[in-house]
């Protein structure tokens, strides 16, 4: 499963979703974490309507089925979780390594939420493999 992370270095997440210019991009198993790529994106310009620029970062990452970040907006959470990505606030500076660990770990008996994106990603890849 793809999974984002809103983050100033690729190490911590420490960024707003829609104030971050970059996000970081894992395929998160139960046993393996490889980096993907780090993807620009542009920033939100809270003074003006920003939700033309939360739409195109949502595209950007679409393919991901979970997104980290520190904080977010009421309307860019609706955004993100009618995109099905599923939106996790944490706490600054949480250590982008400790959260994929925390994640294996809880891939062994998932709550509910993360039953169903899991059980949501093995159909996608499935159908990825018939073509």
């Amino acid at each position: 499963m793809k999974v984002a992370f809103c983050s100033s270095d690729g190490i911590y997440v420490n960024e707003h979703f829609g104030q971050t210019e970059k996000i970081y991009v894992y395929e998160i198993s139960n046993d393996e974490a490889s980096f993907i790529e780090c993807r620009n994106v542009k920033k939100a310009n809270p003074n003006i309507d920003h939700l033309d620029k939360i739409d195109e970062k949502i595209d950007q990452i679409s393919d991901c089925r979970i997104v980290y970040f520190t904080q977010i907006g009421g309307p860019a959470a609706a955004k993100v979780i009618k995109n099905k990505i599923f939106p996790v606030k944490v706490g600054p500076d949480s250590l982008v390594e400790t959260i994929i660990k925390e994640m294996q770990r809880s891939f062994k008996k998932p709550p509910l939420w993360l039953k169903k994106l899991l059980y949501e990603s093995d159909k996608s890849n499935e159908l990825e493999s018939e073509k």
